[in-house]
């Protein structure tokens, strides 16, 4: 399949089409989903191979449907597998490379459903206070990038179907996940601060390239949480924020095109205003050539006559 997606043919909205039907057909999509090691290792390889494929002309649903429908809600029995946290973590994360490429589905509703039950297992309510201590019990510990790809995914869905939060008869459901989702922004704004407090001092003393990498994925993933609830804390919630995934890269491309084009552009005008500030003026000869200079008279001026047949008077 790697082969096959190096051929120019397969640039094609067609043949990409069709690789993806290829590798839905290997994934199985109609079956029940087993969790096994190897059919979880089998199913995410094929969503590897089929990512590549899809855009606004060729659809993630069928995956993302499949996903949600069958492999989220056996996530549970996946982390039991040897080594069932980090599958648990990929199949989490795959979905959520998925879904910008959804599209209309009757399913939508279904899907975010699942994923709003998942997500509140990860977004606990807020912590009461000890009554008999006057404090707060121990925050939970928070899986940021699980609560990252699962907003991500909701917000995505929420888009098909709008009224599963904003509906009269959601009113309870959206007023328990803004109690979540409060308690979830205030843990996630103060570890933005103390991770770019962080980064910041690591310029000043020598530290691990890796620590730092670590340190700044961190600090996107939890960016990125806090857009995505200021999104859904909107009145209605809108869903127009553009977010890149923490683990992606960021394309600076186009900035540093432009940055370039517009440094070309400035050279240009500098260029040409000192070759026009380096141009002398014309000045006409003075002083004992200027006197030998006999200018021809034209009509109009004061050599002629007004009218025909006037003469020339000196």
């Amino acid at each position: 399949m790697p082969l096959l997606s190096n051929l120019k043919i397969a640039k094609t909205i067609s043949v990409k089409q069709t690789l993806v039907n290829l590798i839905a057909e290997q994934a199985e999509l109609d079956d029940e989903f087993l969790p096994s090691p190897d059919n979880v290792a089998g199913f995410l390889q094929c969503v590897r191979l089929a990512l590549p494929y899809f855009s606004a002309y060729i659809g993630s649903t069928p995956f993302a449907n499949y996903i949600c429908l069958l492999v989220i809600t056996k996530l549970k029995e996946i982390e039991e597998l040897e080594g069932g946290a980090e599958l648990s973590l990929d199949i989490i994360k795959l979905l959520a490379e998925l879904s910008p490429f959804l599209s209309e589905d009757e399913q939508n509703k279904e899907c975010a459903e699942i994923i709003h039950k998942v997500l509140l297992e990860y977004i606990p309510l807020p912590l009461p206070a000890d009554v008999e201590n006057g404090c707060q019990s121990d925050e939970p510990d928070l899986k940021f990038t699980h609560i990252e790809c699962l907003l991500f995914v909701f917000s995505h869905f929420l888009k098909h179907c709008p009224e599963f939060l904003t509906a009269a008869d959601n009113a309870q459901r959206f007023r328990d996940l803004k109690a979540r989702l409060q308690f979830l922004a205030r843990g996630v704004q103060s570890g933005i601060k103390t991770f770019r407090e962080s980064l910041v001092s690591n310029k000043s003393k020598e530290t691990k390239a890796e620590e730092t990498k670590m340190k700044a994925i961190a600090l996107r993933t939890m960016n990125n949480i806090n857009t995505l609830i200021k999104d859904l804390f909107r009145t209605p919630p809108t869903f127009k924020t553009s977010v890149t995934l923490s683990w992606k890269p960021v394309t600076t491309a186009n900035v540093a095109v432009k940055r370039e084009s517009e440094g070309m552009i400035s050279e240009e005008k500098k260029m040409k205003r000192d070759y026009k500030s380096g141009r002398e003026l014309y000045q006409p000869p003075g002083g004992k050539y200027s006197t030998n200079i006999h200018f021809p008279p034209s009509r109009g001026s004061n050599f002629y006559s007004r009218g025909r047949g006037g003469k020339r008077f000196y």
